[in-house]
């Protein structure tokens, strides 16, 4: 066990602490800073009312998070820690191979769940509206559903995740952003009727892309967006 005092929990302090099992924080800290606990794989943290901010970075790779239910600013659900409000996604916490997001979530926070190196599987529910740049960047995803609930991606969202071979993209997306897909397994893709727009390298150094179905008008197509697809043989318009 191990007790906090001071205010502010100052970044990567306990780097390399690996029979780190659980924390006590008083009453006056308030903040945990970057990388404070990333990486204890031991480590079971219940995050206090007191807590009002924590930095990006400071939980990923513990055992176990839990939040307490008087916090206003976090909470938490299947090793994943949310807003308090639990409309957004902040990071994962737990590595797992599997996430259930909770149906209150709207918003995929930036990083989300970047360089998971367990994550196989994820189911994304309908409500999420937003998912921010490189959320699930270098992970080891296997297949996407992207609900027609998601208007907006940011950069980079899936970039590397070189085990991701199937995606199914929403209907209520109108752009594809840069570097979305870039260096993924995927084999085919079905381009939705409301995509006006391919990002800049979105699909850039797919080798596996085989197939690029586009339902509607085919959209503006921006520099590289296919580019470096070798075995690319079959588009539809």
């Amino acid at each position: 066990g191990m007790h906090c005092g001071s205010n502010y929990m100052y970044p990567g302090p306990f780097s390399g602490c690996s029979r780190l099992t659980d924390v006590t924080f008083a009453e006056g800290i308030t903040s945990i800073g970057g990388r404070g606990f990333a990486n204890h794989t031991n480590l079971d943290l219940t995050i206090p009312a007191n807590i009002i901010y924590i930095e990006d970075g400071a939980l990923t790779g513990i055992k176990s998070l839990s939040v307490a239910e008087e916090n206003m600013y976090y909470a938490s659900a299947d090793g994943m820690l949310l807003s308090g409000d639990e409309t957004v996604l902040i990071c994962y916490a737990v590595e797992k191979e599997t996430y259930e997001i909770p149906d209150t979530v709207t918003i995929i926070g930036m990083n989300a769940f970047a360089d998971n190196y367990e994550l196989k599987s994820i189911h994304i529910p309908y409500g999420v509206e937003t998912i921010g740049a490189y959320a699930f960047a270098n992970t080891t995803l296997e297949e996407v559903l992207l609900p027609d609930s998601v208007m907006s991606m940011e950069e980079s969202v899936f970039s590397g995740c070189s085990n991701l071979s199937s995606v199914r993209l929403p209907a209520g997306c109108s752009v594809i952003p840069d570097y979305a897909f870039q260096y993924t397994d995927i084999r085919t893709v079905t381009i939705p009727a409301e995509v006006t727009s391919v990002g800049s390298y979105a699909f850039y150094g797919c080798e596996n892309l085989e197939r690029v179905t586009f339902v509607g008008d085919t959209p503006n197509l921006a520099n590289g967006s296919f580019c470096d697809c070798y075995n690319l043989s079959n588009i539809t318009f």
